[in-house]
């Protein structure tokens, strides 16, 4: 069987046949190559033609109507685009290809029930039909191309059916294209339970959209969800990788549970504010930066054994977080990680973690005592600064570097100006006897008065059975007076 093309050449035009509407056909009559008139509003396709070729009709604005014939089985690239008062077109079921475009910015358009044999809806097909309702996709389709129903506003249904119309759960669809339904602000519900791909942006901006659940996906893409801002619950069963910002401006989102996930991007919650429960899988390796910062409503999370890293920013201003357990995988917290979580009070660093860094606990306001493990070597900057409450912390002998862990700064809006985060509460400073030359340099002379030397390490036992190194007998006698005594009067001049 003859394959024709869809391109349309000059040499198409100039040996074209023009019908007494002045729509234009091939010598032979299969093609149908354009339409010459832009005020037509009604017509009928030769039962002849078997393609409908590239840019046809393209903005006929006025075109109302067309009546497509069986024997049509291609319609070209921006076929219909730009045709603006067509309401209700019918595709019959001999059409296997739809191009790019095809009826884009058909804004009148209302409903459509795609044909039975077509395996794929392309690029930008139906993209800013502002009217459309609904859309019948048949169960054929493996995959529905980038930005396909982009800015469709009105779109309330996506129903997946049979030859016979009939709606179906089993299908082919695999695949959702990057930002294939953003911008669709009143769909409620789509069944995207087994897609394996939803590339970045497919639902950004789909407003009303209010529960999502997906049973097995390779890949999330970055901001698939972003700014669905009805959407109250997230089940995501089983995925691969989950990239940045699946889910940030989901202002509305209140229960996240994600069962089985290796890899899970940067700020995939960002600015959801409402959050107050989140399951994360056990077998999840990775949580990127910001992924729960700014999660006002959040009071509890616990996180998988296998987590190695938690990353910067992760629990940042996360002001109703009361209680974390870090597991005993992790070796690094990162800056900021915990930065400005008012109501913690207790936490509890496992004898894994070897780095803290820049201000990770900077204004926990509500932080009481914290116990740094020997596994320990370096804690950044400003890591306590702020920390209003703070009244004892004990420091190990196996810190390689410390930085001015209890000073840092804020910018003073109503002074202009910046002002000092300190510790004005802090009461004990505990550290190794043999180490009071090292730390001397790194705490200032005005909490000198507030070091004790350890005497004898022993284990301490944590709730959780976890052990950590601590002390039992602690010094303040006349040989550690004797050493604030002896740095005051050495460094007497020094400014610093």
């Amino acid at each position: 069987m003859e394959e024709l093309t869809t391109e349309v050449t000059e040499e198409d035009i100039k040996n074209g046949v023009e019908d007494e509407f002045g729509v234009l056909y091939s010598r032979d009559g299969k093609r149908l190559l354009k339409c010459n008139v832009k005020i037509l509003e009604s017509y009928s396709i030769k039962e002849s033609v078997q393609v409908i070729c590239n840019f046809a009709f393209k903005e006929c604005r006025s075109l109302k109507f067309v009546s497509i014939p069986d024997s049509i089985s291609k319609i070209g690239i921006r076929a219909f685009m730009d045709c603006n008062s067509i309401q209700h077109i019918k595709i019959p079921n001999s059409v296997k290809y739809i191009g790019s475009t095809a009826f884009w910015n058909c804004f009148s358009l209302q409903q459509i029930c795609l044909p039975f044999y077509i395996t794929s809806i392309e690029k930008c097909t139906f993209g800013n039909c502002k009217s459309l309702r609904q859309i019948m996709i048949p169960k054929s389709v493996t995959e529905i191309g980038d930005f396909a129903f982009q800015c469709c506003e009105s779109l309330l249904q996506v129903i997946i059916v049979d030859e016979d119309n009939e709606c179906v759960n089993i299908n082919k669809l695999s695949k959702i294209g990057k930002s294939a339904f953003a911008g669709c602000s009143s769909l409620i519900k789509i069944d995207i339970s087994d897609i394996n791909t939803i590339s970045e942006y497919a639902f950004s901006g789909c407003s009303s959209l209010i529960e999502i659940l997906i049973y097995n996906a390779n890949k999330i893409g970055e901001q698939a969800f972003s700014n669905c801002s009805s959407l109250i619950r997230v089940d995501i069963m089983n995925a691969n990788i989950i990239e940045d910002e699946v889910f940030s401006e989901c202002s509305s989102l209140l229960y996240v549970s994600i069962f089985s996930a290796k890899e899970i991007g940067n700020n995939l919650f960002r600015e959801c504010q409402s959050i107050r429960h989140i399951q994360f899988p056990y077998y999840c390796d990775k949580i990127g930066k910001w992924s729960f910062c700014g999660f006002k409503s959040l009071v509890e999370i616990s996180l998988p054994n296998v987590i190695t890293r938690i990353q910067e920013s992760a629990f940042c201003g996360c002001k109703s977080l009361k209680l974390i357990d870090i597991p005993d995988s992790v070796t690094e917290i990162d800056d900021y990680a915990f930065c400005e979580c008012v109501s913690l009070q207790h936490i509890t660093i496992p004898n894994s973690v070897t780095s803290i860094g820049e201000c990770s606990f900077e204004k926990c306001i509500s932080l009481q005592q914290i116990i740094i493990p020997n596994s320990v070597t370096k804690i950044g900057n400003a890591t306590f600064a702020g920390c209003s409450s703070l009244l004892q912390i004990f420091l190990p002998h196996t810190l390689k570097y410390l930085g001015r862990i209890f000073e840092g700064l804020e910018w003073d809006e109503l002074r202009d100006d910046y002002r000092k985060l300190e510790c004005p509460l802090l009461q004990r400073i505990l550290i190794p006897l043999d180490y009071l030359e090292y730390f001397k340099k790194k705490i200032p002379k005005k909490l000198w008065n507030k070091i004790y030397y350890i005497v004898k390490p022993i284990e301490y036992i944590d709730k959780n059975g976890m052990k950590i190194d601590s002390h039992s007998e602690i010094g303040r006698t006349k040989q550690s007076v004797s050493f604030v005594e002896y740095i005051m009067n050495k460094y007497k001049n020094d400014r610093d």
